[in-house]
């Protein structure tokens, strides 16, 4: 075969080969096309929502009536109507997104930590702190409802956290505006004050935060509109209120530190909300879930302007409502303690007493302040147990210090 006719035939196998991948393509492209066309209906490259199981589908509907883009599209006003906290508002997340340092981290670092069960003297205080952190945790349901003094003790120190959180997130922010920073204070007074008692639980949580916020963080006041007026007109003098300059930035400073202090509560309750869920048993945490997604279906059925977000408030009237008791069992879950106390071997004798201080404060908060205590009734409660676990020598130093206080 001559060379003129092997470059036809190789030229014609080429040919023939390019037509064969042209004729391929172009039918996968048809197939893919009408396929595309068959299915983009439903699909659009995702999963037909047809496929998805009904409890899947209801949570999307449940979330999407809480997504302001959902609601209203792109092009729509990003109104915050509803939100489950899962993590940080990102208003008090620091510049590399992590979170700031405050007694509420630390307190939920600890609870990450294990148990020391044998503390050596330099872990005792870490032992404590761990120990004091779990034993923080809301536990109560609807069907196994918590003492109203356990809830009490609970919200004052949650609402202490939360205020000295946010207080200590925004302080270090220097994006905060100043007349945010009119709204919170900070004293050195305030951590160190101590934690034992309601009293100076409350007594700390004025420390970070004027009355306006404290009295009511999540909510606005009754006399709210009177105070903020007081509040813009504290920086002023009586000559400069009386001109029309003067009113004027009154006027100024009262539509600012009311936008401060809406958005500072959002930030309140958002805070309030995810330390609620973070230290709460699964089956409060789910029990709060479900309030959260029937307030969201609830906000789907009524128009925009009628509709509200979700707020401390509303997880708190939940809890007074279908999640507490009297404290009828607290008082005799306390009274059980007291029999079952038991004095370890070489404990000094001042501080077996003062184990027996904490339980009969929590007694007596469960009685009430009608409950009168007799002497026969601190004698049979805690007094002979008490006694029965002291040698011979200490009953007679007692009786010795007794005569002569006498």
């Amino acid at each position: 075969m001559s060379s003129k006719h092997k470059r036809h035939k190789s030229d014609s196998r080429h040919e023939r080969k390019h037509t064969n991948r042209d004729n391929y393509r172009e039918k996968n492209s048809n197939r893919d096309r009408h396929r595309s066309d068959k299915y983009d209906k439903h699909t659009r490259g995702g999963t037909s929502h047809r496929n998805m199981s009904e409890d899947k589908l209801a949570q999307l509907l449940a979330m999407g009536a809480s997504t302001a883009l959902l609601q209203g599209g792109v092009d729509g006003r990003a109104e915050h109507q509803s939100h489950y906290p899962f993590e940080e508002h990102p208003a008090l997340l620091q510049k590399n997104g992590t979170r700031t340092t405050s007694q509420l981290t630390a307190m939920l670092d600890f609870r990450k930590m294990n148990n020391i069960h044998d503390p050596t003297k330099e872990e005792k205080d870490l032992a404590e702190y761990i120990k004091n952190a779990k034993s923080f945790l809301w536990r109560g349901l609807p069907t196994a409802q918590a003492a109203i003094i356990d809830w009490n003790a609970y919200y004052e120190h949650a609402k202490l956290l939360t205020i000295q959180h946010v207080n200590k997130c925004l302080q270090s922010n220097r994006n905060t505006q100043d007349q945010m920073k009119v709204l919170l204070k900070h004293t050195a007074e305030a951590n160190m004050a101590p934690t034992a008692s309601e009293d100076n639980v409350a007594q700390a949580t004025s420390h970070y935060a004027i009355p306006l916020v404290t009295d009511d963080p999540w909510a606005e006041g009754d006399n709210e509109v009177a105070n903020i007026q007081k509040l813009a007109e504290s920086s002023f003098t009586q000559a400069q209120l009386k001109t029309k300059e003067g009113k004027a930035d009154v006027d100024q400073a009262v539509a600012s530190i009311t936008r401060s202090l809406k958005f500072l509560r959002t930030l309140l309750n958002h805070t309030f909300l995810l330390l609620l869920i973070q230290t709460s048993t699964n089956q409060s945490a789910k029990d709060l879930r479900r309030v959260f997604d029937e307030h969201a279906h609830a906000q789907t059925l009524l128009s925009a302007e009628h509709r509200k977000p979700f707020l401390a408030p509303d997880i708190i009237k939940h809890i007074k409502d279908h999640c507490l008791t009297d404290n009828l069992r607290k008082a005799t879950s306390i009274e059980s303690t007291f029999n079952k106390s038991i004095r370890p071997e070489g404990m000094p004798l001042l501080k077996w007493l003062q184990t027996f201080r904490h339980p009969l404060a929590l007694h007596k908060k469960a009685k009430g302040a009608s409950y009168t205590y007799t002497k026969e009734i601190e004698r049979s409660l805690w007094k002979l147990h008490f006694a029965k676990q002291i040698t011979g020598a200490e009953q007679t130093l007692i009786l010795t210090h007794s005569r002569r206080s006498q």
